[in-house]
């Protein structure tokens, strides 16, 4: 089966969940002996024109705040009119137009979304609107819709009628990790910090993660780790919420083996989202054995079972409360911990996702 990708920067993963979940799901599919070519963005000069036996092709984009994914995702739909793929893999809800006019021409199209983007807060009110329209038309148009979220699916059944396919993202247990010295060079010690690692976005809420943590007692660290290059006015944001606390470091976006120690070495991961799909970050914290401290939003509750402390979303206090129980409470982290590492032991495997998401590719493709 000849599959194209498209809708994400590019892999290696270096930017976020979506090229996290493309790289994972189809370097198993290429194993399988599928042929894949993955849209990447920018020029190819420089770069490599394959990874881990993937196809990597490389087309511009209008590098500008929201609109970098639909020019891109654009034209990577036309170029791939004109090539011979069995079925095009498609992410994010904002490019189901470029979904429809695949289908116009005889694509077939498997789409990835993330949760319910309209209600993201970095979207002005024709962003929303836009998201909410692509939603509706990527329910018609679309071979197979996949969420990896329980509540986004219930949403699309219950706003649209449409039966969309859930399948869990996949992580795993870590034993141990390559040491890169990021530690020594943050100034941190092995369990004796706490750690937010992600894209810097209002919904995610990193500013109010550094205003709760500079009322907790305790000599722990903070580390934010993340950046977005789209909106530098949150970013430093985040950064003035943190200063005054020498305890608090936000060393920018960290990737690779050195984001791979620092998850490891965590003693406590905190996600305070407003919304999410399935938080990939937050299932990597677990396959670290990190305690977790998450908001209480059903995504997030519903993603890491019982095995968190979680806090009222929109309660300072109650945020506040939780964040010193569980950094005073080793007892807690390490009973935290344990099950969090059953739970995706148990859920989430990137293997059994990869059947899933071939399956489906299969069906759209008509060679099941």
């Amino acid at each position: 089966m000849r599959i194209a990708v498209i809708g994400i920067r590019g892999i290696p993963a270096n930017y976020g969940g979506f090229e996290v979940t493309a790289q994972n799901v189809v370097s198993r599919l290429a194993e399988k002996g599928h042929e894949i070519t993955v849209y990447c963005r920018g020029w190819r000069k420089g770069k490599p024109k394959t990874f881990d036996g993937i196809n990597l092709k490389y087309l511009p984009s209008l590098e500008l705040p929201h609109l970098s994914t639909p020019s891109h995702t654009a034209i990577s739909a036309v170029d791939a009119i004109f090539r011979k793929y069995d079925v095009i893999f498609a992410f994010n809800i904002g490019n189901a137009i470029d979904v429809l006019l695949l289908k116009i021409f005889g694509k077939r199209s498997v789409m990835f979304v993330d949760g319910l983007d309209w209600k993201r807060e970095k979207y002005g009110v024709f962003g929303r609107w836009f998201l909410r329209k692509s939603e509706a038309l990527a329910a018609k148009v679309a071979a197979h819709i996949v969420v990896d979220a329980i509540p986004a699916q219930r949403h699309y059944l219950e706003t649209y009628g449409k039966n969309v396919e859930y399948i869990p993202s996949g992580s795993e247990i870590v034993e141990s990790v390559e040491r890169t010295g990021i530690l020594e060079k943050l100034g941190l010690q092995p369990k004796r910090y706490v750690a937010t690692i992600g894209r810097l976005t209002p919904e995610k809420r990193q500013d109010l993660i550094a205003k709760v943590f500079k009322q907790v007692k305790t000599d722990m660290k903070l580390v934010i780790v993340g950046g977005n290059r789209y909106l530098p006015d949150f970013v430093e944001r985040v950064k003035q919420a943190a200063q005054g606390d020498d305890r608090i470091i936000v060393p920018g976006p960290i990737y690779g083996a050195e984001a791979d120690e620092l998850y490891f070495n965590a003693a406590v991961f905190v996600n305070a989202s407003t919304i999410e799909g399935t938080s990939l970050s937050i299932l990597q914290a677990m396959g670290n054995g990190c305690a977790l401290l998450v908001s209480d939003i059903s995504e997030n509750v519903s993603a890491v079972y019982d095995a968190a402390l979680v806090f009222q979303t929109n309660s300072f206090d109650d945020f506040l409360q939780k964040f010193q129980k569980i950094v005073d409470d080793e007892d807690l982290r390490n009973v935290l911990s344990q099950k969090a590492k059953e739970v995706i032991r148990k859920y989430y495997s990137w293997d059994i996702a990869a059947e899933k998401f071939e399956k489906l590719l299969l069906d759209a493709a008509k060679k099941n």
